[in-house]
């Protein structure tokens, strides 16, 4: 239905405003929604009231109401006054408005009448918008300030979190530093223990070694003195040439009649134990002294006058 005053856009624009508005929930939709407000209130200014609805407010407004006189008259009835019956007179002889007038003045009326009934609904619906444009504006304010206290509670979350993973990673960094530590403490203390112990056994094997050569020296010197003078070249004697490692040979005679034991002690006399050495003669395949009777001479063992030994670690 189109509105009186409005061009047929504008009409258009205030049938749909209503459904328009209900579907802003943004701002720009509310900034759309001033701007058709803004339209509306020029049309409403720019609707002219019709010329017989002028008039007839002007009328209404420039008409006396009743004078004192007349006020007077109907106090006292049945009293006519000069004024009166002239009064009675002229209207008497002024002929009054026909039906057809009467009809068009109604019709006048009755479309002022509409034309305001139009004029009223379109002040409230625009009152209605602005109250819904107040209630959009509204709750847009509230969700911006609910989504900037959530905002805030997510920012303060992140914030605790944040600092909450920051005193566990401390924590945890300063618990690998502990181990660390101690770790570190455990593996020096264990070689201090290992170098203390590898000091001690070092010093046993110094002292057992010590204690070795002291024993070596007095066996060799014992052997030694258990030897018989070598004799000379004169007498019936067998000759020893010893081959012994890391030094020059050394060569010792023994009488015939000596006892295999005794080339074994002047062997051991020089450092060259039986019980870490092997002796070989010379034969082909060579053979084990100790396989042979110590027991025996020289001549009972059919010993050549010339013999070379071979000494070497078992």
């Amino acid at each position: 239905m189109r509105r009186s005053g409005l061009s047929h856009s504008q009409c258009e624009t205030l049938e749909h405003f209503q459904a328009i508005t209900m579907m802003l929930q943004d701002e720009e939709a509310i900034k759309s929604l001033e701007n058709a407000k803004w339209d509306l209130s020029m049309a409403l200014e720019r609707v002219e009231i019709p010329k017989d609805e002028k008039e007839a407010e002007l009328n209404t407004t420039q008409s006396p109401g009743p004078s004192n006189a007349n006020r007077k008259g109907e106090k006292t009835e049945g009293v006519d006054t000069p004024k009166d019956e002239e009064a009675e007179l002229k209207t008497a002889q002024s002929p009054g408005p026909s039906n057809a007038d009467r009809e068009e003045n109604k019709t006048d009326e009755s479309l002022t009448e509409e034309e305001r009934q139009r004029k009223a609904e379109e002040e409230r619906e625009l009152i209605e918008w602005e109250r819904r444009l107040r209630e959009l504006k509204r709750a847009r304010e509230e969700r911006q300030e609910r989504a900037r206290l959530r905002d805030e509670a997510k920012k303060a979350r992140e914030e605790r979190e944040r600092q909450e993973r920051e005193r566990l990673r401390k924590e945890q960094q300063e618990a690998y530093e502990q181990s660390l530590a101690r770790e570190k403490q455990r593996k020096a203390e264990e070689e201090k223990e290992k170098l203390k112990m590898e000091k001690r056994e070092e010093e046993e094997e110094e002292a057992a070694e010590e204690r070795r050569i002291e024993e070596k020296e007095r066996r060799k010197a014992e052997l030694l003195a258990s030897l018989p003078v070598e004799p000379s070249a004169e007498v019936d004697t067998v000759e020893v040439r010893i081959r012994v490692p890391g030094s020059a040979p050394k060569t010792r005679r023994f009488h015939a009649s000596d006892k295999l034991k005794m080339l074994l002690l002047y062997v051991e006399s020089e450092g060259f134990f039986l019980d870490e050495y092997r002796l070989w003669n010379s034969d082909r395949p060579k053979k084990n002294l100790a396989d042979f009777d110590a027991e025996k001479t020289f001549e009972e063992l059919n010993w050549p006058r010339r013999e070379l030994i071979h000494v070497g670690e078992k």
